[in-house]
């Protein structure tokens, strides 16, 4: 429930400030990976640090702070288990393919931090050993906040919210192409 609050304050604020506006290219796209830790319990399993990875691609609005564009990315919510005196482990992986919307606090500028919020359709399944199988699909919400220097280095913190025991918290580094100041 605090997650969704913390949602909704950094919506709030996103609104209520103001970002200096540049002038910037329509599109830019990149791709980014970086580590995910679980979020939540499942089965009394230790969390472990596992992977991401996406690539995405956004739309400019033009003399606005807002971007808007599609992503698909992959996240692993990794969890070791002892379980009747053996050890085992557990890969529940996420697939999500959806849509995302950023506010630049300074689009075009040599630093730009920005919040946002991906929307998406997630396949939740489970890779390599499977302690508790699981296969399903759901919603992911995924709120995001991060920096963006020399227009094209991207450091992002975002949370995967898709279903119990597949909800990760991670931290990105990425390669935004396009999107560079408009001359």
């Amino acid at each position: 429930m605090r997650k969704i609050y913390l949602v909704i304050v950094m919506a709030f604020f996103a609104i209520v400030c103001s970002a200096q506006i540049n002038r910037v290219a329509k599109w830019e796209g990149g791709f980014y990976f970086g580590v995910t830790n679980p979020i939540g319990a499942f089965h009394n399993g230790d969390a472990k640090i596992g992977a991401m990875m996406g690539i995405d691609l956004r739309y400019n609005i033009q003399d606005s702070p807002w971007d808007f564009g599609a992503f698909i990315e992959l996240c692993t919510a990794m969890r070791d288990f002892y379980k009747d005196g053996s050890y085992a482990y557990q890969n529940n992986r996420t697939t999500v393919v959806g849509i995302v919307s950023h506010y630049n606090f300074g689009q075009g500028r040599q630093v730009n931090p920005y919040i946002g919020l991906g929307l998406g359709f997630a396949l939740n399944d489970v890779v390599g050993s499977r302690v508790y199988p699981s296969k399903h699909h759901s919603l992911a919400i995924s709120p995001r906040i991060g920096v963006e220097l020399l227009r094209h280095l991207r450091v992002d913190c975002h949370t995967e919210i898709s279903r119990k025991g597949f909800h990760t918290i991670g931290l990105t580094l990425g390669l935004a192409f396009g999107g560079g100041k408009k001359k």
